[in-house]
């Protein structure tokens, strides 16, 4: 006979088994079964006689009667892993959590990722791989956050009770409430949450029960700092190096930029933030130039350029895969990209949106000598446009790819990867990781 693993191990959503659980711990009380002697007298009054001798026989149960010991359910997860990605403004979550999926896969590990990230891309079909979208609170102006959070809870614990994973990975800048009352259903899997971003939220400002609820967090980083999460939280803190975006072979990359740009155009990878004010005096820029083409992967540009002649728009390729097959690279950073530019060796313009994220930048890589132009939005457009024009030049391309290959740094990924599935084999809960 052929067991359904998805529906023999739990016939109740956990919101069920959780109501269940309290309805037995209140009825097995003893106030409630004491005050219940009395609601059956009321309700049968001819019994009423009879009520003495029904409360000396409860105490006398109660005092010598044997208790029963009640075994807790034995909490099934399967060989999953959910990720969740919440919503940014470049995909960013949304493409680090499909690079540590498909790390886990090749594991044998059945993965999931839910996603609140809109600009997510049509990749490629995976076998033992499920993806579901759950729209940004962004797209729904009348309705309140307590609301969409409940949604949220709701799909999620509907996604949770359909796989029973055995590890779940929160990938954003905070995990909203929705997120965090689905996982506290569930102490059975471990929980994890990669807290890294040129946001660098401050710690008052985030949910503090967030931190208990996950078992770790995860800093991806090129130096470790202090970390504050060990200050208010008992969960436990992973270090790791960068996770990077996986890279293709030279066949490959060559076959994608064939079928993305056919001519011997230079390509020029563009993916700078909406909220750059002289974003389109830098579009108008580029396209002025001879032999030229622009490469973005969603249509996040200004309107008046979706149908320009040098403009290719695709939804088929990764952010590192647009990043390998192009000449030049102008982003507004995050350090996904940014470790990935550095992996691919291409030459890069950021355009940043305050200098904060500037200096965030610099503490990352430990250095301000860069192999890369970084100007923050605040600059004028002059300064921008000699930026473009300076990078665009072949003898300081080469200059940047030379200092680059100077500037080595291990992928992350797999290290990590292989350390969660080991407690994921054994189902471990870690309370305290420093190292």
């Amino acid at each position: 006979m052929v067991v359904d693993e998805y529906l023999e191990i739990t016939r109740a959503s956990k919101r069920e088994e959780s109501l269940q659980a309290e309805l037995t711990r209140i009825r097995g009380s003893v106030s409630f079964k004491f005050g219940n002697i009395f609601v059956q007298a009321l309700e049968r009054p001819l019994t009423v006689p009879l009520l003495p001798f029904k409360i000396m026989s409860f105490f006398f149960s109660l005092v010598f009667g044997k208790k029963k010991s009640v075994k807790p359910p034995q909490k099934i997860t399967r060989n999953c892993i959910v990720g969740y990605s919440s919503e940014s403004s470049q995909g960013i979550h949304f493409e680090r959590i499909e690079r540590i999926l498909a790390e886990f896969r090749l594991h044998g590990i059945q993965t999931v990722h839910i996603t609140n990230d809109r600009e997510i891309r049509m990749f490629e079909k995976k076998k033992y791989h499920a993806l579901y979208s759950i729209p940004p609170r962004s797209e729904f102006n009348d309705m309140i956050p307590r609301t969409w959070n409940k949604k949220v809870e709701q799909i999620t614990s509907g996604i949770l009770d359909t796989f029973h994973p055995r590890t779940m990975i929160f990938d954003g800048d905070y995990p909203f409430r929705g997120i965090l009352n689905a996982l506290s259903l569930r102490p059975e899997m471990n929980r994890f949450w990669i807290r890294e971003s040129l946001l660098n939220f401050k710690i008052s400002s985030l949910p503090v029960d967030g931190f208990d609820t996950f078992d770790a967090i995860i800093h991806p980083s090129l130096n470790r700092r202090d970390d504050p999460d060990a200050i208010i939280g008992r969960s436990g803190t992973i270090f790791c190096n960068p996770i990077i975006g996986s890279t293709s072979s030279n066949s490959v990359v060559e076959r994608l930029r064939k079928k993305t740009c056919p001519q011997s155009e230079r390509l020029i990878f563009v993916q700078i933030s909406r909220h750059i004010q002289n974003r389109d005096q830098i579009f108008e820029k580029i396209l002025a130039m001879e032999n030229i083409k622009i490469l973005c992967l969603s249509a996040s540009i200004p309107k008046q350029f979706l149908s320009h002649q040098n403009v290719i728009i695709s939804n088929h390729i990764q952010t590192n895969e647009a990043i390998q097959i192009s000449d030049v690279c102008f982003i507004s950073p995050n350090f996904y990209n940014l470790y990935s530019c550095f992996n691919s060796q291409k030459p890069t313009l950021c355009i940043t949106e305050s200098k904060g994220h500037i200096n965030s930048i610099y503490r990352e890589f430990g250095t301000k000598k860069l192999p890369m132009i970084l100007i923050d939005d605040e600059t004028d457009l002059a300064h921008i446009s000699n930026g473009i024009e300076r990078l665009l030049t072949e003898e300081l391309q080469q200059q940047l790819i030379q200092r680059m290959e100077e500037l080595v740094f291990a992928d992350g990924t797999a290290e990590l990867c292989n350390y969660i599935t080991q407690l994921h084999q054994i189902n471990q809960v870690i309370t305290d990781l420093d190292d």
